[in-house]
């Protein structure tokens, strides 16, 4: 697996994540957290608000929002073993993981 890049970097500055033509997983972790965080506000605004007064519309949001919990952390999974990135940066055996990993994360769709 390559290194990244850090011919660029201010000196002395640690980057989680490195956007470049051949790696897009910062763009992959910046929407992940976002949604991520949108289902859990809306879930909790939800639940507050309604408190007492539950129907099964709201179970079954509680169901979609364990599900989506599950799609994000195999999507966070993947992006750790090197999803988002270029094949070129990879090697097989991570090219094969990244794919019985993506599966999970299109179920939904």
């Amino acid at each position: 697996m390559a290194t990244m890049d850090q011919t660029n970097w201010i000196p002395g500055t640690r980057y989680f994540a490195q956007v470049s033509d051949s790696d897009h997983t910062a763009w992959l972790y910046i929407i992940t957290l976002l949604s991520m965080s949108y289902i859990a506000i809306v879930f909790v605004i939800r639940f507050v608000v309604k408190y007492g007064m539950y129907g099964n519309d709201d179970w079954a949001l509680l169901v979609s929002t364990i599900l989506a919990s599950a799609q994000h952390f195999a999507l966070f999974g993947g992006i750790a073993k090197g999803m988002g990135k270029s094949t070129a940066l990879l090697s097989q055996g991570a090219i094969d993981t990244i794919e019985s990993v993506s599966p999970c994360t299109r179920t939904s769709y």
